[in-house]
């Protein structure tokens, strides 16, 4: 982990600062007199000491003795978490399971209209043109689709997804 340029550069004034009054003074300098020094705040220096301090490489290890470092610990953004995998896995059974439950038609309304096959969600007009049906007829058939789908027994076990 590296710090950004300004605080490297500042950092390095208030090491040549506090090296200075170190040897007016013979006594360590306190973050107010470094503060006056480079005409900055004392809240600065004080961060920027802290923050110089704790730089640390990703792959160092914690102790000598540990092959652990903070790249190993450290969660990876561009990789999905398996439990994120798992729920999205068993939603989509759920899912298919409550479609399952609809007229064959009606389920695969549902399914273009919202794009649960991995393709993107068609529109009223486009689904109409693929089964011969009015767009009406078809906002009729998705919206009964749905009104079932909201039934108890086939939507309890999918509210648990819309807590998570």
């Amino acid at each position: 982990v590296r710090l950004p340029l300004n605080k490297i550069g500042l950092l390095y004034k208030i090491s040549k600062a506090s090296r200075k009054l170190m040897q007016e003074q013979a006594d360590d300098p306190e973050p107010e007199d470094i503060a006056a020094q480079l005409d900055v705040t004392v809240e600065e220096v004080k961060e920027t000491i802290l923050h110089g301090r704790s730089v640390r490489s990703l792959d160092a290890t914690f102790r000598e003795e540990e092959e652990q470092s903070l790249l190993d610990i450290l969660p990876d953004d561009r990789q999905e978490s398996p439990e994120i995998g798992v729920m999205e896995g068993c939603l989509r059974q759920q899912i298919e399971s409550a479609l399952g439950s609809l007229m064959g038609r009606e389920a695969e309304i549902l399914r273009l209209y919202f794009g649960l096959e991995g393709e993107k969600p068609m529109t009223l007009d486009q689904i109409g043109v693929r089964f011969c049906l009015t767009r009406e007829r078809v906002r009729q058939i998705k919206e009964k689709a749905l009104h079932r789908l909201r039934h108890p027994s086939r939507c309890d076990h999918l509210r648990t997804y819309s807590r998570a």
